[in-house]
């Protein structure tokens, strides 16, 4: 039964290619009538050697379009099945429900390929302009984490302090902190994490914005299957109950104004302080140059030292607006910076 499953199969590959090959025969394909954003087959642009030892039905596969030069185009490659080697927050997916191809796909944004035009055999399917410009972050993305060493799922060190990468930004990555124990965090906003024998709690209730410059150290990082599960403890630990507008935000109070500043002598930085949630003040730390390093929170007032300068209110907007809170919380923190200037005045 094997053998005929095989041979029948070794005959649909055969009858594919050659019917590609026949619809190529009417279409010359060029720099003039190929476009950047659409999905062409292609015989693999491999010498010939190399492509004759590759099974005939997997020979042909797609590519998407990035750039056009004179005798070729510059290209990704396209998987129905996700890579297995290298990273894998440098595959963008495209789901077939969008276009109406028959399986859904991966595209490696990892490496730009160079197919020349005549290895086209038929045209596939356009990406949306969506998918797209997705795509392209996805690849920016996997730029800079190749650079660093770190990709989305890794554990990093900064000084003796470990985190867990969620997302990369073109400056600055975005985490969260590992604790070893659940100590002023509640138990339903965290994962248990496990590596080199150790256990930790990822906590979700904290982000934290780390420099692509600074001084990191790759821990660990997980596999495509353990960052999924994450990110689904994630989303539920975190899911909650549609709120009302007149319920918007009441987890948040402020115990100071809105920009107030605080010195920390021990760290030789200041915070400006923005809200409390949860008994933990949130803000953003910077040096005494100004440089920003983080939006972060704190439980211990005890190290710091209000001073009488605050940011005034046009300042704190753009510091909001570029926040990586949710829409809501910084509608909510802009409204209240709006009714602190009124009563200034």
């Amino acid at each position: 039964m094997r053998k005929v499953r095989n041979m029948m199969r070794n005959y649909l590959q055969k009858m594919c290619v050659y019917i590609l090959s026949k619809l190529n025969e009417t279409v010359v394909y060029d720099n003039k009538n190929v476009f950047i954003g659409e999905v062409y087959w292609c015989i693999m642009p491999l010498p010939k050697e190399s492509l004759l030892k590759i099974d005939i039905g997997h020979r042909i596969r797609p590519y998407v379009v990035i750039d056009l030069q004179e005798n070729c185009f510059i290209g990704y490659a396209c998987s129905s099945k996700g890579s297995k080697k290298g990273n894998y927050n440098r595959q963008y997916f495209i789901d077939n429900k969008s276009y109406g191809i028959y399986k859904s796909s991966y595209v490696d944004t990892s490496k730009e390929i160079k197919v020349p035009y005549e290895n086209i055999q038929a045209y596939f399917y356009e990406l949306s302009d969506k998918d797209y410009e997705n795509m392209l972050k996805t690849s920016m993305q996997s730029a800079k984490a190749i650079k660093n060493d770190f990709s989305l799922g890794s554990v990093l060190s900064k000084n003796n302090n470990l985190y867990f990468v969620f997302d990369i930004k073109s400056e600055f990555i975005c985490v969260h902190p590992l604790r070893k124990n659940l100590n002023g965090i509640s138990d339903h906003k965290t994962a248990l994490f496990s590596f080199q024998n150790k256990q930790y709690f990822i906590d979700f209730t904290s982000v934290m914005q780390i420099k692509n410059s600074d001084d990191l150290n790759v821990i660990s990082t997980l596999s495509r299957v353990q960052r999924a599960e994450v990110i689904k403890i994630k989303e539920k630990m975190l899911k909650k109950p549609q709120k009302t507008e007149n319920s918007v935000r009441k987890d948040l109070y402020f115990k100071y104004p809105i920009g107030s500043q605080f010195y920390l002598g021990y760290q030789d930085s200041y915070f400006i302080y923005f809200f409390h949630q949860q008994q933990k003040a949130y803000g953003l730390f910077y040096d005494e140059e100004g440089n920003e390093k983080y939006t972060y929170y704190t439980t211990d007032f005890n190290y710091m030292r209000l001073l009488d300068e605050r940011c005034d209110a046009d300042e704190l907007v753009d510091l909001i607006s570029h926040s990586p809170y949710d829409k809501k919380t910084q509608e909510y923190l802009l409204m209240k910076i709006d009714s602190q200037r009124s009563l200034k005045v």
